[in-house]
This record gives C-alpha cells, sequence and structure tokens, in this order.
C-alpha cells in the first residue's frame, strides 16, 4: 500500500507545481479555522498560534527550504496583522539567537587554525579503537564541559561540533564515504548535549528558572539535590544512547573499525602547535571561564562570545571574508530568529495556558495517576511548538506544577520531573534546544530524519528518566 500511494504522489512531488499546491493547502488551513477560534482565546492569539501550527507543519513537508518556510509563516502573520513589523522582527535582536550565530564563527576558529583536527586526532588516539569508544570519549568530554559551561549552544556549537567534524572526517578518510555516520555523530552530539544540559543545574538558564518558579510552593533544590536525583538516569541515557543511534542509524562502516595506529602516524605529522592555535586555545580558556561566571561578572555569554570573535579579527585568526562567507550561520539566522519569535509569541498569547486549564478542569473527576499522565503528555509533546526551553517552562512550568499540587503529589518530585521533561524534550525537534541549529546546519539529516531518530531516542530518555526520578 505505501509503495503504491508513494508511486502516485512522487512523480507528482516532482512537479515545480507542487510547492504552490502545498502553499495553498497552507493558506486554504489557515482560512477554514481563521475565525472560529474557541471561547476564551482572542483572536490575535487564536491568530498567531495557527500560522505558528501551520508553518511547522509547511517546514515538515520539505518542499521549500527551512528559511522560506520561516519567511513565509512570519509575512502571513504580519500581512493578517496578526503581528506588528516589530515584534515580527523581534527574533533576531534575541540574545540566544546570536549565541547559536557566534557558534559558528567561534568553531571557524577552531577549524581553520587547526586545533581542532589536533584536537580529533589526539582523541582518536586514545580511544578510536572502536565506533563505541570514540563516542563515550565524546561524551564524557561534553560531560566534563556541562557543570562549568551554562549553555547548551555553547558548548555544542562552538567547542563540541568543530572537534566531532575532524573526527568525522577521520572515519570518511580512511574508511570510505558513509553519510550515515555523518548522522550518528550529529545525532550523538545533539541527544548527549541534552541528557547533559538536564542533569546539571548549572548546566544552561532554563534550570535556575524552573527553581525560581518551583519556589512559590515551598520547595528548595540545592545543586547537588539536582545532580543526585538526575546523575543515575542520565549516566544510564548516556551509556546506551550509542547504541540506540548505531541501531536506528546502521552506520555502513564496521563499528569495530581501529582509527588509533592511524591517527597516531597524522599526529606525528603534524608540525609543532603553532601560534594560532595557542592562542586560540587561550581565547577558548577565557571564553570558558566568562562563561562559567557569567553569574558573577554579569556579562552575558553572547556579549562574552562576540569579543572572543573580535579579538579573533583582529588577530587574523579569522576574517571578514570568512564571516560573510558563513552560509549555515546567516541561513539559522533567518529560520531559527523567526521560529524563536513566533514560539515567544505563541507562548505569552495565552493558547498553552488555556489548553491546560481546559485539561485540568477535564481530569479533575478522573484518577490521579490518569491525569498526571495526561498533563504530563501534554507537557511533554507541546515543546514541539516551542524554540526555546526557557519558553516552555516559562509557558507551562507554573500551570502544570500547580495542577500537580492540587493533586497531591508531592512538589520537589514535581519540580524535577517538570524541570527534567523540559529540558529533555526538547530533543524532539531541531530548534527545541539552542544547541540544535548549528548541528542541524551541516545538513547532514534532512528534517524528517533528525525529527523521526529524535522520537525513538527522546521518548526512551523520558521513560527512564520518569521511572527513575519517581521510584
Amino acid at each position: 500500500m505505501k509503495k503504491l500511494l508513494n508511486n502516485i504522489i512522487n512523480p507528482f512531488k516532482s512537479s515545480k507545481y507542487f510547492p504552490i499546491f502545498i502553499i495553498f493547502i497552507f493558506i486554504s488551513f489557515i482560512y477554514i479555522i481563521w475565525e472560529n477560534n474557541p471561547s476564551g482565546i482572542q483572536n490575535e492569539s487564536w491568530h498567531i498560534t495557527i500560522i505558528f501550527f501551520a508553518t511547522i507543519i509547511l517546514i515538515i513537508t520539505n518542499i521549500l527550504p527551512l528559511g522560506v518556510c520561516a519567511i513565509f509563516g512570519i509575512t502571513v502573520a504580519t500581512l493578517t496583522k496578526s503581528l506588528t513589523i516589530h515584534t515580527a522582527l523581534s527574533g533576531f535582536s534575541s540574545t540566544v539567537t546570536w549565541l547559536v550565530i557566534c557558534a559558528f564563527f567561534l568553531s571557524d576558529g577552531i577549524i581553520k587554525t587547526g586545533l581542532g583536527k589536533r584536537l580529533a586526532y589526539i582523541m582518536l588516539c586514545k580511544f578510536g579503537k572502536t565506533i563505541l569508544g570514540t563516542s563515550y570519549s565524546i561524551i564524557f568530554t561534553e560531560l566534563l564541559l556541562a557543570p562549568l559551561v551554562p549553555s547548551a549552544s555553547a558548548r555544542s556549537g562552538g567547542i563540541m561540533l568543530p572537534i566531532i567534524q575532524n573526527i568525522n572526517e577521520q572515519y570518511q578518510q580512511n574508511f570510505g564515504e558513509d553519510k550515515k555516520l555523518n548522522k550518528f555523530f550529529m545525532m550523538l552530539l545533539y541527544h548527549t548535549n541534552i541528557i547533559t544540559s538536564a542533569m546539571f543545574l548549572t548546566a544552561m538558564a532554563a534550570n535556575p528558572l524552573a527553581l525560581s518558579i518551583a519556589k512559590n510552593y515551598g520547595v528548595n533544590i540545592t545543586w547537588f539535590d539536582w545532580f543526585y536525583k538526575f546523575a543515575i538516569p542520565g549516566f544510564i541515557s548516556l551509556i546506551i544512547l550509542p547504541h540506540i543511534l548505531l541501531f536506528l542509524i546502521k552506520p555502513t562502516i564496521n563499528s569495530k573499525q581501529d582509527l588509533r595506529e592511524i591517527t597516531n602516524k597524522e599526529l606525528k605529522k603534524l608540525n609543532l602547535i603553532g601560534s594560532s592555535e595557542i592562542i586560540m586555545i587561550i581565547l577558548f580558556i577565557c571564553l570558558i571561564i566568562s562563561w562559567m561566571t557569567e553569574k558573577f561578572t554579569g556579562i552575558n555569554s553572547t556579549l562574552s562570545a562576540m569579543v572572543i570573535i573580535l579579538i579573533m579579527l583582529l588577530l587574523n585568526i579569522i576574517n571578514w571574508q570568512d564571516i560573510i562567507k558563513n552560509s549555515s550561520a546567516w541561513d539559522c539566522l533567518f529560520w531559527y530568529g523567526i521560529l524563536v519569535m513566533m514560539a515567544d509569541v505563541v507562548g505569552k498569547s495565552g493558547s498553552f495556558e488555556f489548553i491546560a486549564s481546559l485539561l485540568n478542569n477535564k481530569i479533575q473527576h478522573l484518577d490521579k495517576l490518569i491525569g498526571i499522565i495526561i498533563i504530563g503528555i501534554f507537557y511533554i509533546y507541546s515543546h514541539y511548538f516551542f524554540a526555546s526551553t526557557t519558553a516552555h517552562i516559562m509557558t507551562l512550568m507554573g500551570i502544570s506544577l500547580n495542577i500537580a499540587v492540587n493533586m497531591n503529589f508531592n512538589p520537589t518530585i514535581s519540580t524535577l520531573v517538570f524541570s527534567s521533561l523540559s529540558v529533555l524534550s526538547g530533543g524532539y525537534t531541531h530548534y527545541g534546544l539552542s544547541s540544535g541549529p548549528a548541528i542541524f546546519a551541516k545538513q547532514h539529516l534532512t528534517v524528517r530524519e533528525w525529527w523521526k531518530i529524535s522520537l525513538y531516542v527522546t521518548n526512551l530518555n523520558i521513560f527512564i528518566w520518569i521511572i527513575a526520578i519517581t521510584i
């Protein structure tokens, strides 16, 4: 049946008129439900919600570049006066958006100086006996960085991604091209970053925000309390992650290929560490220290990254042409900036609070276990419509925690569950956590591939964490 449908649809999909047809359906969908807003939701809130929902569907169809889909959504929202042009462009002024973009340029510096290649060789010399060994060295490095660098995008895009790119290149050069291995390493980086972001209170800004909301319910959780509760599910998730990804993606390169001897020879061929690499190391140490001490210095993470990029430009580690020619960064700026804005507006529109309050009314007479499962499912899958874990927590954490407490669930356990779910559910999409866009920009996976693999991985992680937290 599936083959028959593909035979019917595929010729039509190849037609130059197919995008026009999909856009027609897109506009028709918006028109049909435009005036049918539920009582309790204002017209403007309803309109921007359905435009955002339709934009996400348009992105999933993959008939147009992601940036074009995002611009289409923002244009419709502005033309219909659902948004003012000022609000529509506000996503481009977000510090989170610009930290993601800065990660591209920091990555350029690591690659251009050769530091990324040197670090990749060192890691492969030590752990490159198998792909699993390499994977665990990546996981271990991210695990060390997570409690120190309070930004998921900074760790993944700025530090880990260029190293992993070089590791991946070594496998491709020595054992033949394998696109599936590209996918494996990108998914490994993203989901490792998500798991470690949930494990440590200081791994991302959204975690302390969740605790500040929980304080209204008398909850007081220390850094150690947080890690103590999340260490076991976190380590379990990290241990099984490479195995799950190898099973789902099935790279054609033998997972037992030994790169240690090859990379050891390549490492010896490299010149002694050069001045540009030494400068890059010093700059990154300064950057990491700045990120670690942001709470005390008050210097924003994005500003710290921009200062380092400026120094890199002045010292000619990278040049302005490198900035201009980084098309992946500017492509990411367009679509991610727009999605951040739309998700933020939808979050503030009251649509999700309205849905949550409806659910609360419906579950009052149900068994409390069934009721909390319904709330949990809504809480998890609503992250498909948020381009920020912080926005997800700000919008839904308070009301979900209130429902749980009213159902006589322990406030501390409820806080831990909802906090972890907000981070872990960001793994469903390539924009749910700020670390996703830079990885997705490497174009090793389509939207559909990313979402399909991440659905399995994220659901498994959530299952492990809920069991571990509640027992």
